[in-house]
């Protein structure tokens, strides 16, 4: 198969790349893109490939920024070019029919293993049940056999068993000289049981035969001897009873009617065992038809009778009185002789079960069904299980489906052939399904599923080859088409035809030896690195020297676009979040660059570098680059905002900047180390510098642009630059901005909604210049509070979002974790605080934390929060926010930043990387070491909440003021707190009071659903928040004892799990305190921000006369000190606790760094800060505090605030 891929060889690089110029043929021609349809044409459809996602395979830049002489860019192309597309045909088409050959050979192989598998699987199916089958007839033989055998002799014994009481009987009467039928047996109780227990009846019983005239005598005779019913009884010990007086009379009923005769009479006389009402003495079996039968054959035929089922002589009613019985009858004759008169009869009644019980041993199978049955009609069926008999019912009920399985014995004595009054009896044994089934074993199944399986292993064995096979040329087809894809993305359709082309000729010069068999399977791929890797030399060699290919493209304009803001907004971020914010915005514009048929350069970093014009030559290429780059700001912030609720804070703040220039281009492959396709020439550069001199929501625009712009009747959408560009090769340059949305109605309105909608709110640039000459600001002056007043608005509401977002994460892993555990307590919001006292009486040394690493219950991702609980949770942080004053620093926008910090942290010691989720177990020993070596932080969602829960309430009402003045001011918070950490103890009391509120109900009990996570939440959140206050010296030094204890001279004698304790309430601590500042250990102008709003929000106490001395007098060496003795020292703790990764170097360095800039420039800052702040709260409205307002509104993080005039942000 290997040689299938070969085949794929250069042999269609050249060939293909001819034949497709030749089927493309006026499809090659130069396209003139109208204005009209802005050049596209495929506007309003995106194509089916993904469009121009080289942002996987980019390359470095040549050079930074701008290169003296002409920067060059690596680049990469969207699109397949259609040589590409043309190999990529031949290569699958070539496959297809490879592929197609081998398959069926691969079915035929296995159709006939198949085939073979199925006859020999039947085979041994249908042999090994037959085995079964005969071993199941063998074994029922034997077994039915042997029942019937001894159930005979069992019946046949009875009879010995009769003769020997009957002729006992009758010797009884010749020793005491008595006259039948005068006849007592006064031992008849003992001889009866031991016949009873020697034949496993009922009852025995003596019948005389009474004539006509000697009835009276017998009635007579029978009240007189009636002493041998109590004499039994009293023999067995059963009753201390008197026996009931018999009947003294022949009778015919139950109800001892007397017989009227006339005689002979056959009266029941004595009865073994002896009954306590003998209503049966005396019952004359001459009245029963069947009994007078019976009597007269053996009368006549002076031979022993089984009568048929007699069910009605039963001597006692049991439970199971429906089962068969039958009376054995044996003569008693007048003297032993043989030929004596017979003056009596022996009843020997029994159930006839007691005929096939304990026969066969216990190995014996279940289900031998046996029926009873004899000539009268009478039919009764038993199922044989062991030694048991169980009665099934009346009738046959045996299987018909085992008819022919049958064995039968006769249950009679040979009488000759005169039967009639008799009913001979007979039993037939038959199996059943359960005797089958104990035969029935797996075996067959086995047997043919082990052929089957050794079958269908050889056709998997067989098959896996095949698919193994064919897969690795289908990922070698894959690879191929991959390489050609980004070949074709790399390099333009000219260059790539003319590689293809040269490549041709390396192999026929060179033969296709062995050393570039792999290259050839991949021509287009590879051809770069076939050139890179054999270079100048071996083409020499070969005869055949590879001329550089480079093209001059006259007509192009490049863009150069940038992030603002995004080198300090990534600094408060995790990697991964960087990355979801760039992935998602370049391949939003990869999108719209495939749409406008834009050839995409590279991506480096947060720069997007694009060309139009090339590789396909474009008439309006400046227009239809301008539309380009006016799509993607649009999109970015779009993008940007829907972003927020996942990334945070100032995202949607972010944009762009867009730098334009029209020129000629040089283009070509730069063999090396890593060949790439490259751009070259002044262009670029003009470009870069029109991006690095622009503004962000800008597009800005050389004089080229501007004029190929203006030619193509776009004239509205330039708007000359009022200051100049200086550039250090062409001097003063004249620019010109791009604005594409033309107003409709010219109308104050519509023009504030284009600008506000186009993201130039956010820019630096002034209001005037974007809004237009003749822009109204008078009626600006009248809208702008409330249009302001709504944008504040949204950011705050995006900014509730998002913390609703990130705490309703964490609130899954408390509900994963718990799952239901725990006391339920409804009362226990009831209490404000856990004691007695202020919030600050509370602050613990020690918090206890889970000991050990609890595991997920469900995986917290599938976690679905109670809707009701939703709700609750977004409308308390909306309730939240809205208790933050409008203060500079310590506002919501603050406590959003701290929270994200909080986020930022956690996030380096929580992982749950090391959880299966779906066999909710760990997956190694990992998590375990992180829940030691963290202190447990990482395996107890709820210390995780109320961190987030911490900082977003640690500055709620703060007034702008530091606790010193507040008590110097003698406030009544103050004294409620016993000035000590008012402001904090202040935040923590508002926003629990509020969270206590019944209206939070199902948030309560989600959150701690028992008394011992409340107590614990509630200690949480109070020392986390008092630890915000660092100016207390008392609590200062009480942590910094804390400190030491904890990680540099630990208790000896201390209880193990309190030091772990200890250790965790430090940890989170310094945590609450590092996200705090954690401006100060973010990047140059995240801190630069917010140390500005602080000095704002303290000069402003200072001018209201809060304050005493001007902050702006030590601003500057404060900051220093700040750094030296707080700062640097705190992030220095995050280093040693050992516990935060990475993020502990990555805040020790920022903070250095910041330190050492504000060293170099923090007095002409502290100047800046004074003189915005004068002209913001000490001017009036004009264009000037407009432009600035903008600025502030949105959140400008950068810091260079343009005013009119200034050529940078």
């Amino acid at each position: 198969m290997s040689k299938i891929t070969f085949d794929f060889g250069t042999s269609f690089s050249q060939r293909e790349a001819e034949e497709t110029a030749k089927r493309r043929g006026g499809k090659e021609k130069r396209l003139d893109d109208d204005d009209d349809n802005d050049g596209l044409s495929d506007e309003g459809s995106l194509s089916s490939q993904s469009p121009n996602s080289s942002g996987d395979h980019s390359s470095s830049l040549s050079g930074s920024g701008s290169v003296s002489g002409g920067s060059s860019y690596s680049s990469s192309v969207g699109g397949h070019s259609s040589s590409t597309r043309g190999v990529a045909r031949a290569l699958k088409r070539t496959f297809s029919e490879a592929t197609f050959k081998v398959r069926v050979l691969w079915f035929s192989v296995v159709a006939i293993l198949t085939m073979a598998g199925i006859f020999v699987a039947q085979a041994t199916h249908s042999f090994s049940s037959k085995s079964q089958e005969v071993n199941f007839e063998q074994q029922f033989n034997y077994y039915a056999n042997t029942l019937a055998d001894r159930s005979y002799t069992r019946f046949d014994a009875v009879e010995i068993k009769m003769s020997t009481q009957a002729t006992a009987n009758t010797l009884n009467a010749v020793e005491k000289g008595e006259e039948w039928p005068f006849v007592v047996c006064n031992t008849f109780e003992q001889r009866g049981q031991n016949m009873l227990r020697l034949s496993g009846a009922e009852s025995y019983v003596t019948v005389i035969f009474v004539k006509e005239d000697e009835r009276d005598q017998w009635e007579t005779f029978s009240q007189v001897n009636q002493g041998w019913v109590q004499a039994g009884l009293d023999r067995r010990g059963e009753t201390d009873e008197r026996a009931l007086p018999i009947t003294g009379y022949v009778h015919t009923s139950d109800n001892a009617e007397r017989d009227p005769g006339p005689g002979p009479y056959a009266p029941i006389w004595q009865i073994a065992p002896a009954p306590v009402d003998p209503l049966e003495v005396n019952f004359n079996l001459y009245s029963d038809e069947i009994f007078k039968q019976s009597l007269e054959f053996l009368i006549r035929e002076q031979v022993p009778v089984v009568t048929q089922v007699l069910n009605y002589l039963v001597q006692h009613e049991t439970d199971d009185h429906e089962e068969p019985r039958s009376c054995y009858m044996f003569p008693i004759r007048r003297t032993p002789d043989a030929g004596a008169d017979i003056v009596g009869s022996g009843l020997n009644c029994f159930k006839w079960d007691a005929m096939f019980k304990d026969i066969l041993h216990e190995d014996a199978p279940n289900g031998i069904v046996l029926v009873l049955s004899n000539e009268c009609g009478q039919a009764y069926t038993y199922t044989v299980n062991h030694e048991e008999v169980f009665y099934i019912g009346e009738g046959d009920r045996h299987d018909p489906a085992f008819n022919e399985f049958v064995v039968s014995q006769s249950m009679h004595i040979d009488h000759g052939e005169n039967l009639e009054g008799l009913c001979p009896f007979q039993i037939d044994i038959y199996p059943s399904e359960e005797f089958r089934s104990v035969f029935e074993t797996n075996e067959p199944f086995i047997y043919t599923v082990g052929v089957a399986a050794v079958f269908s292993l050889s056709v998997f064995c067989f098959l896996l080859y095949g698919t193994c096979v064919e897969r690795r040329q289908k990922d070698n087809l894959e690879s191929t088409l991959r390489v050609n894809a980004i070949v074709g993305s790399l390099f333009p359709k000219q260059v790539l035809n003319r590689l293809l082309a040269e490549q041709g000729r390396i192999n026929k010069a060179g033969g296709a030896d062995d050393s570039h068999r792999d290259m050839q399977a991949v021509p287009t791929g590879l051809v770069s690195a076939a050139i890179q890797v054999h270079g100048r030399e071996e083409s020499s060699i070969m005869g055949t020297p590879n001329i550089p290919i480079a093209d001059l493209f006259p007509n192009c304009t490049v863009m150069y676009s940038d992030l603002v803001g995004f080198t300090a907004w990534s600094s408060a971020r995790e990697p991964t979040q960087v990355f979801t914010l760039l992935e998602t915005v370049y391949y939003n514009f990869d999108m719209i660059a495939h749409k406008r048929r834009v050839f995409k350069v590279e991506t480096i970093g947060d720069c997007y570098v694009a060309v139009c014009g090339l590789p396909e030559p474009r008439k309006h290429h400046a227009t239809v680059m301008a539309k380009f780059a006016n799509d993607c700001m649009e999109k970015l912030n779009e993008v940007v905002r829907s972003l927020e609720i996942e990334l945070g804070p100032d995202t949607a703040e972010l944009s762009m900047r867009f730098g334009l220039h029209s020129g000629p281009v040089t283009a070509g492959v730069l063999r090396g180390e890593k060949s790439r396709f490259q751009l070259f020439g002044e262009t670029v550069d003009l470009a870069a510098e029109m991006e690095h001199s622009g503004m962000r929501n800008r597009i800005h625009v050389s004089q080229a642009t501007a004029d190929l712009i203006i030619l193509s009747g776009k004239d509205k959408w330039i708007k000359a630059r009022e200051d100049k560009v200086y550039d250090e090769k062409k001097g003063d340059l004249q620019t010109y901005w791009v604005n594409i949305h033309v107003d409709t109605d010219g109308s104050v309105q519509s023009r504030l909604s284009s600008y506000m909608s186009s993201g130039h709110s956010s820019s630096g640039e002034s209001m005037g210049d974007s809004l237009g000459d003749d822009f109204d600001m008078a009626q600006f002056g009248q809208m702008i509070q409330i249009q302001g007043l709504n944008q504040m608005n949204d950011k705050t509401v995006r900014l509730v979002d998002w913390m609703t977002e990130l705490m309703s994460r964490s609130l899954k892993k408390i509900v994963a974790m718990r799952a239901d555990e725990g006391e339920e307590v409804s009362s226990m919001f009831s209490a404000l605080h856990m004691d007695e006292g202020t919030v600050l009486d509370e602050v613990k040394e020690i918090i206890k934390l889970p000991g050990k690493a609890k595991m997920y219950k469900n995986d917290p991702e599938s976690v679905v929060l109670d809707e009701k609980v939703q709700k609750q949770l977004k409308d308390y942080v909306q309730r939240i926010a809205s208790m933050y004053r409008e203060v500079p620093f310590h506002g919501f926008e603050h406590a959003s930043h701290v929270t994200m910090s909080v986020g930022k942290l956690l996030s380096r010691i929580v992982d749950t990387q090391g959880i299966d989720f779906k066999a909710m177990s760990y997956k190694n020993d990992d998590f375990q070491v992180l829940h030691e070596t963290t202190y447990g932080i990482t395996s107890d969602p709820l210390t995780q909440f109320a961190l987030a829960f911490s900082a977003l309430i640690h500055d709620v009402d703060h007034t702008g003021v530091p606790n010193a003045t507040l008590v110097q001011e003698k406030a009544s918070l103050a004294e409620l707190y016993n000035n000590k950490s008012v402001a904090e103890q202040n935040s923590v009391d508002l926003a629990w009071d509020m969270f206590l509120e019944p209206q939070y109900g199902d948030l309560q009990r989600c959150i701690c659903p028992s008394q011992e996570d409340y107590q614990r939440f509630r200690q949480l959140v109070v020392n986390t928040v008092m630890a915000t206050d660092i100016v207390d010296k008392e609590l200062g030094a009480l942590r910094k004892e804390r400190w030491l204890h904890a990680f540099d001279d630990e208790i000896t004698d201390e209880d193990p799990l309190d030091t772990v304790n200890r250790k965790a309430t430090i940890v989170i601590e310094h945590l609450m305190q590092a996200s705090d500042v954690a401006h100060t250990m973010q990047h140059w102008h995240v801190y630069q921000k917010w140390n500005e709003r602080f000095f704002q929000e303290c000069y402003m106490a200072f001018k209201e006369g809060r304050a005493e001395k001007d902050p702006s007098i030590g601003w500057y060496k404060g900051e220093i000190g700040f750094f030296d003795f707080y700062v640097i020292p705190l992030a220095k703790k995050l280093k040693d606790c050992g516990v935060f990764g990475v993020s502990s170097d990555e805040y020790l360095t920022y903070a250095q760094k910041n330190r050492d800039e504000w060293e170099r420039k923090g007095e002409y800052l502290v100047a800046e800060y004074l003189t915005r702040y004068e002209e913001k709260y000490g001017v009036g409205y004009d264009c000037q505090l407009l432009d600035e307002y903008q600025v502030e509104m949105n959140g400008d993080d950068e810091y260079s605030v343009e005013m009119k005039g200034d050529e940078k942000m």
